[in-house]
């Protein structure tokens, strides 16, 4: 019999999964939810990055320092990104070679 009162597996790894979604996400937002309202906002902070870049020369300082900033927050979402994905992240690049 496990922690939870149950004596079948399946049961049990069904009551994991539930609460590994709640913990993550909080109000039971699992991680492919989240990752639908990460990824758009990473490729917006992505190109607003690249085009802050790209017009460097004709934006006004003052413009440029607002956009330059938003960098943060794009770190801040990669990671967060990269937390989300890291079983996969873990199953790509961490591969054990036999």
């Amino acid at each position: 019999m496990c922690r939870y009162g149950c004596t079948g597996v399946l049961k049990h790894r069904r009551e994991r999964d539930y609460q590994r979604k709640t913990i993550i996400g909080g109000n039971g937002m699992n991680k492919q939810k989240q990752l639908v309202f990460v990824n758009p906002i990473l490729g917006l902070l992505v190109l607003i990055q690249a085009m802050s870049g790209l017009l460097h020369d004709i934006l006004p300082k003052d413009v440029f320092e607002v956009l330059h900033k938003a960098g943060w927050a794009l770190v801040i979402l990669v990671i967060y990104h990269v937390y989300l994905n890291w079983s996969w992240v873990k199953n790509k690049l961490f591969v054990k070679i036999s």
